[in-house]
């Protein structure tokens, strides 16, 4: 769905040109009017590109405008043209397999750490900085409302060492779809709540969040490579929006677990404190949180490339 709008965002070429300014060690960093999605165009680039190097990284895409992009689960993405940051990039990194299922929710809380930051430095009331939370696993919420989503994908290649021997490469795409306007728009044909930067009350330097959202996934991922997701438990703790709340986590509609958030685990997972007094460790599923007698559902709003 496209809704006509005059767009917020600066022209493509010259995103383009200040994000290659503000990351030089990007080996790629492009922008343009419309792409079919971020995501697949450096899914495409990793599947053609040789582990041996003839391709550098880390790489950045962004669009105005996505054709066929998608969220989590696969659910379709939904855009104003030039009413959201939509980007993605690739990197090729030095994380095991186990690491990956920490990957998520550790670039969830990166992100609202990014943006809390972004708000301050421009002036945001600490009030309005505090309401911007993650809700496990990448969603970031403003207040109640989803503000962005992250999707996360992975490519394992071999790469030659030898003349007979050959070692994994894991190239990873994180996307983000982060709305600057058209909340009332998006909510309406939505059915949802969503928030834009429109309501933060300051003007943010859009290619500076870009770049320092860039960096900070990148920083994120050496972390992760390194100490794997122990040090991010602390982290999510003052921006949890799950923290304390009676959840459903579901699966294709069915309730899969009930109980209380109780931030995360070591690995990542959602840790949930069920009525038994069990905890359960949770690594899939969406969260539909308990207001009252009412479930308000928010992980469908928006999208991610």
């Amino acid at each position: 769905m496209t809704i006509t709008a005059v767009s917020v965002l600066p022209e493509p070429q010259i995103l383009a040109f200040e994000l290659g300014r503000a990351l030089p060690h990007f080996a790629s960093v492009d922008w343009q009017a419309s792409v079919d999605s971020t995501n697949q165009f450096l899914m495409a680039q990793v599947r053609q590109s040789s582990p041996n190097g003839d391709l550098g990284w880390p790489r950045l895409l962004g669009a105005h405008h996505q054709t066929a992009g998608r969220g989590r689960a696969g659910r379709p993405w939904q855009d104003q043209s030039g009413q959201a940051l939509m980007f993605s990039c690739g990197f090729k990194t030095d994380l095991s397999l186990s690491q990956l299922a920490g990957l998520a929710p550790a670039l969830g809380i990166c992100s609202a750490e990014v943006l809390r930051n972004q708000l301050l430095e421009a002036g945001a009331a600490p009030q309005m900085s505090r309401a911007l939370r993650v809700k496990w696993p990448n969603d970031l919420m403003l207040a109640d409302a989803k503000i962005a989503g992250i999707l996360v994908e992975s490519v394992l290649r071999q790469k030659q060492v030898g003349q007979q021997q050959t070692e994994p490469a894991l190239y990873l795409v994180a996307g983000m779809g982060l709305n600057v306007s058209g909340n009332h728009q998006l909510s309406a044909a939505l059915g949802r709540a969503v928030a834009d930067l429109s309501q933060v009350g300051v003007k943010l330097d859009l290619v500076a969040l870009v770049a320092a959202l860039a960096s900070a996934w990148q920083a994120t991922l050496r972390t992760l490579a390194s100490d794997g997701f122990a040090p991010f438990v602390d982290r999510i703790k003052p921006i949890d929006y799950l923290q304390g709340r009676t959840i459903d986590v579901m699966q294709q509609d069915v309730v899969l677990h009930s109980g209380c958030a109780m931030g995360v685990t070591d690995q990542g997972a959602l840790a949930l404190a069920l009525t038994s007094g069990a905890i359960e460790s949770v690594m899939v599923g969406d969260v539909s949180i308990r207001w009252q007698a009412s479930v308000a559902r928010h992980d469908g709003v928006g999208g991610t490339p």
